[in-house]
């Protein structure tokens, strides 16, 4: 068997608010908007991580602009959830 490591890119909306901070609502309204990808299964939704995590680093940039240079930063980074989210799936195993 082989051990390799699972890039996550689909996650629930869960996750994808543990990653983001955002509201289950917040990430609904934005899916709906066409700002964020989505995809449903059956009955179950899954955000496409990428999509978020570009949505994420788009709106902070905004706000650096927006920003005065003598400043601190207005948000923390939503990437330092990252190690976090891949950390789950990560170990799958790959059948032979």
């Amino acid at each position: 068997m082989l051990d390799e490591q699972v890039q996550v890119t689909w996650v629930n909306y869960s996750t994808a608010q543990r990653y983001s901070g955002l509201s289950h609502v917040t990430l609904w309204r934005r899916v709906k908007r066409g700002e964020i990808k989505a995809a449903r299964v059956g009955r179950s939704v899954r955000i496409h991580l990428p999509s978020l995590r570009a949505f994420m680093e788009e709106r902070a940039s905004e706000e650096a602009i927006g920003q005065q240079k003598d400043g601190p930063p207005q948000t923390s980074g939503p990437l330092d959830a990252e190690k976090e989210i891949n950390g789950i799936g990560a170990k799958e195993r790959i059948p032979e």
